[in-house]
């Protein structure tokens, strides 16, 4: 073990001779080390991916990309990224190089591992990895409107609910939080609509680890209730068929 770099290696005989031979230049080469791996702006399938890399001065190129997994051995890599940069030349291997990417087309409500591989003439070496959840995605609400006051219970359908993960889920209307999250199964998440404004609002599902997902759309609507202030006559007929106005 030691620094990457060129040596030269001194045998020398034990014997009362002290006999001793210089070799030519050795070159050691060593693998790149690396920082820890954050995960950001994750949503229900893509996430911004950063870490920090060091190569060595005496390795040419020291190639990165970034490996994922559903398990936290990589048993199974499903899938990989490009990382930027791609590669460290010897001219910026000797310091820390901030190292990103971004991944696209992972799956709704998944909990995921990364890890940052590089590959130089030292061998492979990987960063210790880190792990993220995608948001769950939501698509309608049944009913899809409420009254200003809140407290109606609402079905949410949409894609990636885990039943292990409700307690790390937080529900938006608009703004305002739901109460009483609710696991019913992979589809579908029962709730209590909070208060809010009148209007049409989009829902929002965040999961604790920093992972969010908003409706494209409004698929609530909050209204108040009607109230009747006055009639334009109190007396009719008993057959009925008077006009009135309320």
């Amino acid at each position: 073990n030691g620094a990457a770099g060129d040596y030269t290696f001194d045998a020398t005989t034990s014997d009362s001779y002290n006999f001793s031979k210089t070799s030519t230049s050795i070159r050691l080469d060593t693998v790149a080390t690396f920082g820890a791996v954050t995960a950001s702006s994750i949503g229900s399938s893509s996430a911004d991916i950063s870490s920090t890399a060091v190569g060595n001065d005496s390795v040419s190129t020291t190639s990165l990309e970034y490996q994922y997994a559903t398990t936290s051995n990589f048993t199974t890599i499903l899938t990989t990224t490009a990382a930027s940069p791609s590669s460290l030349t010897a001219s910026n291997s000797a310091s820390d190089t901030t190292v990103t990417s971004a991944v696209s087309g992972l799956t709704p409500g998944t909990h995921y591992w990364v890890r940052l591989k590089a590959t130089n003439t030292g061998g492979d070496s990987f960063s210790t990895a880190t792990d993220f959840w995608t948001a769950p995605t939501i698509s309608s609400a049944n009913p899809d409107h409420g009254p200003l006051a809140g407290q109606s219970s609402v079905d949410l359908t949409g894609v990636g609910f885990n039943s292990g993960e409700v307690g790390n889920y937080t529900v938006k209307f608009g703004t305002e939080t739901a109460t009483n999250v609710t696991y019913i199964n992979g589809t579908t998440l029962r709730v209590d609509a909070p208060s809010h404004v009148a209007g049409p609002v989009t829902v929002t599902i965040e999961h604790s680890g920093g992972a969010s997902f908003t409706t494209s759309t409004s698929i609530f609507d909050y209204f108040d209730k009607p109230a009747i202030s006055g009639m334009s006559t109190y007396s009719g007929p008993i057959q009925g068929g008077n006009s009135l106005v309320i």
